[in-house]
C-alpha cells in the first residue's frame, strides 16, 4: 500500500535530502572551496523553514 505525502511532508524530506548533500559537499571536497556545500545547506534550512509553514497552515485549515 503506497500512501501519498501531503505537500510538507515532501518539502521536509527534500530539505533532509539537500541537507544531507550539502554535508556530504563540504566534507569530501577538502581540496576544492567548499562553498557548495555551504549553499546546499542554506537551501535546505529554507526548505525546512517553507515544510514548516505550509505545516502549520494545513493544521490552521484542518481546525476550521
Amino acid at each position: 500500500m503506497i500512501k501519498s505525502l501531503n505537500n510538507w511532508q515532501k518539502r521536509f524530506y527534500g530539505a533532509m535530502i539537500v541537507t544531507i548533500l550539502g554535508i556530504a559537499f563540504s566534507t569530501i571536497m577538502t581540496d576544492a572551496p567548499q562553498s557548495i556545500g555551504t549553499v546546499f545547506i542554506a537551501i535546505g534550512g529554507l526548505l525546512f523553514i517553507s515544510g514548516m509553514n505550509l505545516k502549520n497552515k494545513s493544521e490552521q485549515e484542518k481546525e476550521q
